[in-house]
């Protein structure tokens, strides 16, 4: 989603914004304030622009209280949650890791369009309590009323990644017991639905002129990459299926002194071999990990200053797994941490890691060896 801010926490949650959700925020400020003059036309500008960010904003509140609702009922269940981001589209919340029981599914899912109808009510009761006194008031309210019910229910089209299509995918998943066919319906239906809204959109701003309809498409082109992401995702579980850690693990890597500078390390050990990673190792023992991204952070002129040990993720911090453990942990253990590794740990001893990309190698060797056992 490209870069971000945090504000800070919400209930113990981080929360992110998107550099591009300030660009929603003016347009749809702009298309309130409008759609306020035309329905108030002795407001003046300043009424109508107040009165029109005013109620954009609880609109962005609302999608926040929308995935707060996924993100503490996941967090309840026992699914971390690595953050809350509102961005262009609206917002999302970064589960870690799936539900393991369709119930579960069904109840994270569901809640944030209950919650979306919840607000939706509210707001629709203060309108009918305020609108004879205050006209603003009024207005901010049945706007919002309007805004959430429309955003509990698109929500609760069935089609994956949609709340609706998660909902879907846990019936059907308890249903059959099958997980792996139920996501990939709840995913297909999510792609033909967002190939209706391109469709539709451009369809519309084309033949009617409803200018609007670009915005559906960008939407539905959204919805088709999302859901096509998860269905790769889903593929990779499924493929990790009958592997341990030990099978996919790689077994070799570079090590680096951990008291060697920056400047060293970029000149001796980055250039050369360009990998994004490096362990630093004492006397064969993993000390911790030294990553491009965390050389990063330290200002250039200051290389040559700044000790590999210093800079690094200790070892500690790094996730660790068991070598005998599911490879799918593996993958959700990185999924949850945010980490590019999960190390293979004999008690203090590393044995490997393991990435996504090279876990994918690995299976493709494996399947490979086992067609062709003599190569």
């Amino acid at each position: 989603m490209g870069g971000s801010i945090r504000l800070g926490r919400i209930l113990g949650i981080p929360l992110w914004v998107s550099y591009s959700w300030f660009i929603i925020l003016a347009i749809v400020t702009f298309l309130l304030a409008n759609q306020f003059a035309q329905r108030n036309p002795g407001w003046s500008t300043a009424e109508q622009w107040l009165i029109g960010s005013v109620t954009s904003l609880l609109f962005f509140v609302s999608v926040l209280v929308h995935e707060l609702s996924h993100s503490v009922l996941a967090i309840n269940r026992g699914i971390p949650v690595k953050g809350i981001t509102l961005f262009i589209f609206g917002g999302i919340s970064q589960i870690s890791r799936e539900a393991h029981r369709p119930l579960v599914e069904f109840i994270i899912a569901g809640v944030g369009p209950f919650s979306s109808f919840i607000l939706g009510f509210a707001f629709y009761g203060i309108y009918r309590g305020v609108n004879s006194s205050s006209d603003h008031l009024g207005e901010i309210a049945l706007t919002l009323a309007f805004i959430n019910f429309s955003l509990g229910l698109f929500n609760m089209l069935p089609g994956f990644p949609l709340d609706g299509g998660r909902v879907l995918r846990s019936l059907i998943w308890g249903a059959t017991g099958n997980y792996w066919r139920a996501t990939l319906l709840a995913t297909r239906s999510g792609q033909g639905l967002a190939i209706l809204m391109i469709a539709g959109g451009l369809a519309a701003t084309v033949f009617l002129q409803w200018f609007q309809g670009l915005w559906m498409a960008a939407i539905g082109w959204f919805l088709i990459m999302a859901a096509s992401s998860s269905l790769k995702q889903f593929k990779l579980r499924r493929a990790l299926e009958g592997y341990r850690v030990r099978h996919l693990m790689t077994t070799q890597w570079v090590k680096v002194p951990p008291d060697i500078s920056l400047e060293t390390l970029a000149n001796e050990y980055v250039l050369p071999s360009r990998q994004d990673f490096y362990f630093a190792t004492q006397a064969d023992r993993c000390l911790g990990m030294i990553t491009f991204k965390a050389m990063a952070k330290t200002p250039r002129q200051e290389w040559p200053n700044v000790t590999v040990a210093e800079a690094m993720n200790p070892i500690a911090g790094i996730p660790s797994i068991s070598p005998n453990a599911e490879a799918v942990h593996a993958l959700e253990l990185i999924e949850e941490r945010g980490f590019p590794v999960a190390l293979a740990m004999d008690g203090d001893r590393m044995l490997g890691y393991v990435t996504q990309r090279g876990a994918l190698t690995s299976i493709s060797v494996l399947r490979r060896e086992a067609r062709d056992p003599l190569g």
